[in-house]
Formats: structure tokens, sequence, C-alpha cells
């Protein structure tokens, strides 16, 4: 996926995140700017913290500053507020108002994903497999973060893994586990039905069916995630 691509589709899911939790601040609406919501992070409140961060940082409310929304979302982040955390690394992956910096990302991406955010999962894995200022590539690395992201139904990560099991980078070689996880993210909604029917031109009939097997295998297991069949 190209970096563009990326922006777009983590700019989607940050307004698709849900409404913050309040903590200390009952009774206050950190939907919208206010001077209550202020005061809130002032005393402390990581949520607040993190929704103003998130106010400076698009412009809701408030006229964008960068250096605002870094300073609050540092503060949530160090709490240990997740979404906090992974768009502080969003602003080190691109550079916003700080210099971008892919160690300092991969940082605060992973104690996101630690937490299991799956799409701060997705992006540590697409740092390590494209690296950037201070971080070499590991596609090793990459592997790890795109399959636990990818358990969690991200259909981008299981895209990333099947690329990566189709030409053994960070894992080995594996045709049958590339088109699994192109067949699950197709069953989940996204559209990587063209990479499973091209790699399928490769391989065996007893392959496919193997892949096929495995696909309804993780379907059933995961039987929470909506499919699109």
């Amino acid at each position: 996926m190209t970096r563009y691509g990326l922006i777009l589709s983590v700019v989607m899911i940050l307004f698709a995140k849900p409404a913050l939790a309040q903590d200390k601040c009952v009774g206050v609406d950190l939907s919208v700017w206010s001077e209550e919501l202020v005061a809130c992070a002032e005393q402390g409140s990581a949520e607040a913290q993190s929704k103003l961060g998130y106010m400076y940082d698009y412009g809701q409310g408030v006229p964008e500053d960068n250096e605002e929304a870094i300073r609050w979302y540092t503060l949530a982040a160090e709490q240990g507020q997740a979404n906090a955390q992974f768009n502080l690394g969003f602003m080190y992956y691109l550079g916003s108002g700080i210099p971008e910096d892919g160690a300092e990302a991969a940082r605060w991406f992973k104690l996101a994903a630690e937490q299991e955010d799956a799409y701060a999962q997705y992006l540590l894995g697409a740092l390590y497999d494209e690296g950037g200022p201070n971080l070499p590539v590991d596609y090793g690395e990459a592997a790890r973060w795109y399959h636990r992201a990818a358990e969690q139904g991200e259909t981008t990560a299981q895209y990333a893994l099947g690329l990566l099991y189709s030409v053994g980078r960070g894992v080995p070689q594996d045709l049958v586990y590339a088109y699994m996880w192109w067949n699950v993210a197709t069953f989940l909604g996204d559209s990587w039905a063209g990479k499973r029917d091209k790699i399928a031109e490769s391989m065996t009939v007893e392959q496919i069916a193997e892949a096929e097997r495995l696909t309804r295998e993780w379907l059933e297991a995961h039987s929470e995630l909506e499919a699109v069949y």
C-alpha cells in the first residue's frame, strides 16, 4: 500500500473510532470544545487530554495547531491512553508539527498495539515493512504485527500478511497462506479477490483446497466478525 493510501485509510479509521469514555469529567461533553473540557484536561483526565489533542490535530472547534495537538496527545499517551498513543505515533509517522521519526512512531504505535488496537498493530507492521527515519526494515517484526492485526479481522493487515507470505519476507514463502489471508479478507468485505485469483494460477488443486479449508476454519473460529458472502 502506498503512503498516500495509508494516510487516507488512517483518517477514515480515526473518524470511525468510538466516542471516548468519560473518567474524571462526569457531566462534561467530551465531543465538543469547551472551557469545561480544557479544565478537565488540565486536571489530568487522559480522555479529555486525548480528545483535546484530536481537536487541535483536526481543527474541530479550534484552529488546527500541531504543537497543541502533540502536547495534549503526549500528556494522555503517557498515562496509557491508547487513542492518544496511536495519534501521537501517527504524527511522528507523518512528521506533522514534529520531525518525522520512525522509531518514535513505532514506540507509540506499539504501546497502543499492546492494548489490542488492531489498526495500531497494522501500522506498526507497516512501519517495520517499509522502514523510515531511525527505523530499519524488519520483515519479521512486520509479519508479527500484521498477524496480530489480521487475527482481529483487520483486512488491510490480512492483505499485507498475505503479500509477505507470497514472496517469503519475514515468513517462509507459502502460497497456501497467501491465498488463505487474501481469501479471508475478501470474505470480510475487502477487495483482494484479484490477488487471490492471480496467485491461484501458480498453485496446485491440492494447495487451493488446503487454502480454502484454512479459510473456512478461520472464519468459523472468528464468527463474531461480519462476513460478506
